[in-house]
């Protein structure tokens, strides 16, 4: 049974360039979807109801995640600044959540230490673990 469930990453609505890059690297550019005011996201359960600033149409979720792709992803903002994200888990995989999060996760720490004066520099390591080194002269 296709449904929606709430998740709550840990995504800022501050940090939304990052967020919606994350996605583009995952989904495709053109793919992502980004609205001022909440959309319809809808697919199998379209009557759900749910709106999401952010989102991925489900043919996309099919294409790049390899699934049925019943319902659309969307990326909701909260009143407390942060995203709620609406998805069928069978539809949007964990490991495919994990490299959105993975990637915003490196986008935002790149930029705010840029932003301090670093300087950096990404390994990923045999294991895939991706390790940021930040050097600061002066």
């Amino acid at each position: 049974m296709s449904h929606y469930t709430e998740l709550k990453p840990k995504f800022l609505a501050k940090s939304e360039a990052e967020l919606i890059a994350s996605l583009q690297k995952i989904f495709g550019e053109k793919a992502v979807e980004v609205h001022e005011k909440a959309q319809n996201i809808g697919g199998y359960d379209s009557s759900a109801g749910k709106k999401a600033h952010i989102i991925v149409r489900k043919d996309t979720v099919r294409k790049v995640c390899g699934t049925h792709g019943w319902n659309d992803i969307g990326y909701e903002r909260d009143t407390e600044g942060m995203y709620k994200l609406w998805a069928d888990p069978s539809d949007y995989p964990v490991e495919k959540q994990n490299l959105v999060a993975q990637d915003y996760a490196e986008r935002v720490a790149a930029k705010k230490l840029k932003a301090q004066g670093y300087t950096l520099k990404r390994e990923v390591l045999k294991d895939g673990v991706v390790k940021l080194v930040a050097t600061k002269y002066g």
